[in-house]
C-alpha cells in the first residue's frame, strides 16, 4: 500500500518542539493563580493548525475546516480503495492523529491497495483562531454541535462537526469511485465523536446503497451514548448491577444527549430516539479499551453524567458493553466487537500501534 504524504516535517522542528515545551512549562508557572485569559494563550501557543483547509460554501458562505491528508481530497487518487478518517482528541493535534492513521493504514493493509488518510481539526473557542471562515467549537464538537459564530466568524452559519465529516466523506468519494471503505476511527474526545457519530450519520446507509462499507472504531472515550436511561455501578463483589431510579434524580439531565437520547441538540436532533437506537445496533464498530486505561486524569469527564457511567474509561467501557449488548438481545443482532488490550493505558500510540488491534482492524475492515 501506498500512502502520499504532503505535509514533510521541517528541518529545525525537534528544535522548535522543545522550545514550546520550554515555553509551555514557563507559562504554566507564569499562569498559576491567573486569570482565565492567561490560560487562553497557553492554548493559543500550543494548538498547531494545519495549513490545508477542507473548504466548503454554506448559505453563499464560504467555509473551512483545517485538515491534514496523505494527499488532496479535491483530486482523484488512483488506485484507492479505501479512505481512513483519524479524529483527534482533546489535544486537538490533527498532524499527529494523522501520522497514526498512516501507519494503521501501513500496518492493516500491507500491499493491499491504496488508502487516503485525513485528519480534520476541530478547532475550540479556547485556541480563538481567528482566520476568517474557518469554523470552531466549544467541546461539544464531540457530540456533532453547531459551530459557534463570533470574532472573525460574526454572522456565518453554525455548521454541526458531524456535517464536516460527512462533506469530507463525500468530497472524497466523488472524485474517487474506486472506494469500497470508508473507515471513521477515534481515540479519547475523537472515540466520543466517533462512537456518536455512528449512531446518527445518514450518509452510512446512503454508501451502503453504492455498494460502499462505512465502518468505526472507538477507542478509549470518556463517555458513551447511552440507548436508555439504565446505567450500571459496582456491586459488592465487582458485578455489574442497574443504579436505581432514584439514585440517579440527584443528577440532573444524565440521560440528555450527549449521555443518552433525551433532549437531543445539533446533527441528532433531526432524528428519533428510536432511529439512533437502531442505527447503532446496525453498524459494524470496533470497540477498543486500555487495560490501564484506570485512571481519573484531567481528561476524564467528571460531571455527573459521565460519573454515572463508571469511575474511570476502563469501566465505563465495559458497562457499555454490557448496556449495548442487552439491547443487541432485543434487536437479535450483535454486530460489535469489543477488544481489550493490555498494558496500554490512555495512549493513543500504543493503542493504534498494538499487533491486537492491527489484527482486529485487518479482520474487521478488509
Amino acid at each position: 500500500m501506498e500512502v502520499h504524504h504532503v505535509h514533510r516535517i521541517p528541518p529545525g522542528f525537534g528544535a522548535y518542539m522543545k522550545r514550546c515545551i520550554v515555553l509551555a512549562a514557563v507559562l504554566s508557572a507564569l499562569c498559576a493563580g491567573a486569570l482565565f485569559g492567561c490560560t487562553q494563550v497557553y492554548f493559543k501557543l500550543l494548538v498547531s493548525v494545519p495549513p490545508d483547509r477542507l473548504s466548503f460554501t454554506v448559505d453563499g458562505h464560504d467555509l473551512s475546516v483545517p485538515l491534514v491528508s496523505s494527499h488532496p481530497l479535491g483530486e482523484e487518487h488512483e488506485g484507492a480503495e479505501r479512505l481512513l478518517v483519524v479524529i483527534h482528541g482533546g489535544g486537538l493535534t490533527a498532524e499527529t492523529y494523522h501520522e497514526r492513521g498512516v501507519r494503521i493504514a501501513r500496518e492493516a493493509w500491507p500491499g493491499d491497495g491504496e488508502t487516503i488518510v485525513a485528519a480534520p481539526q476541530f478547532l475550540e473557542d479556547r485556541v480563538g483562531h481567528g482566520e476568517q471562515g474557518v469554523l470552531f467549537w466549544n467541546q461539544d464538537w464531540r457530540g456533532g454541535a453547531l459551530s459557534l459564530s463570533e470574532d472573525a466568524n460574526a454572522n456565518l452559519p453554525w455548521v454541526s462537526s458531524y456535517e464536516v465529516l460527512d462533506r469530507l466523506i463525500q468530497t472524497v468519494l466523488e472524485h474517487n469511485p474506486g472506494i469500497q471503505l470508508v473507515l471513521v476511527v477515534g481515540h479519547s474526545a475523537g472515540g466520543q465523536f466517533v462512537g456518536r457519530y455512528a449512531a446518527t450519520n445518514t450518509l452510512h446507509a446512503r454508501l451502503q446503497e453504492l455498494g460502499v462499507r462505512m465502518g468505526y472504531v472507538v477507542a478509549n472515550p470518556s463517555s458513551y451514548l447511552y440507548l436508555s436511561e439504565v446505567r450500571y455501578r459496582s456491586g459488592p463483589d465487582g458485578e455489574a448491577m442497574e443504579i436505581p431510579p432514584g439514585d440517579l434524580d440527584a443528577c440532573p439531565g444524565y440521560n440528555s444527549y450527549k449521555y443518552g437520547l433525551d433532549d437531543l441538540y445539533g446533527y441528532a436532533a433531526e432524528f428519533s430516539p428510536d432511529t439512533i437506537r437502531g442505527q447503532l445496533l446496525s453498524r459494524p464498530v470496533l470497540f477498543v479499551l486500555g487495560l490501564d486505561d484506570t485512571e481519573r486524569d484531567s481528561g476524564l469527564d467528571d460531571r455527573c453524567q459521565g460519573e454515572v457511567q463508571g469511575t474511570n474509561r476502563l469501566e465505563r467501557g465495559r458497562f457499555y458493553r454490557l448496556h449495548l449488548q442487552s439491547h443487541a438481545v432485543e434487536a437479535q443482532e450483535d454486530i460489535h466487537t469489543w477488544l481489550e488490550l493490555p498494558d496500554v493505558g490512555h495512549d493513543a500510540s500504543d493503542m493504534f500501534a498494538h499487533p491486537n488491534f492491527i489484527l482486529t482492524v485487518r479482520e474487521m475492515f478488509q
